[in-house]
């Protein structure tokens, strides 16, 4: 049986939610998140709803079933979790958040909220 997206998400309504309501823009224009562009923002919200469907959703059905153990060497991940995990870092989305001077990507929380 294929794996199937179980992961449903609209971006409209949370591009909506941070650009109208929460003045995302606003926020992106004043230092020190002035070096990223609303338009940037915006393909970050795309770029992390894709890794959601296309890479998170397909193995919500396997790592439910397969489920966590602990073990006497500690707790056991589902199989799965560990390609996840491995494109989640490769793609940088764990520094979205954290300082340029730390190594991070310097985005506001805000948007790492929504994307998270």
């Amino acid at each position: 049986m294929a794996d199937v997206n179980y992961f449903k998400s609209d971006i409209r309504e949370m591009e909506f939610a941070l650009f109208e309501h929460f003045k995302l823009g606003e926020l992106l224009a004043a230092k020190p998140y002035d070096h990223i562009s609303a338009e940037d923002a915006r393909l970050i919200l795309k770029e992390a709803h894709h890794f959601a469907t296309e890479v998170i959703g397909p193995t919500m059905q396997s790592t439910d079933q397969e489920g966590a153990k602990l073990t006497k060497d500690g707790v056991k991940v589902p199989r799965a979790l560990h390609t996840v995990y491995k494109q989640f870092y490769e793609n940088g989305w764990n520094t979205l958040t954290l300082p340029e001077a730390a190594g991070g990507q310097g985005a506001p929380m805000l948007l790492g909220v929504a994307v998270t």
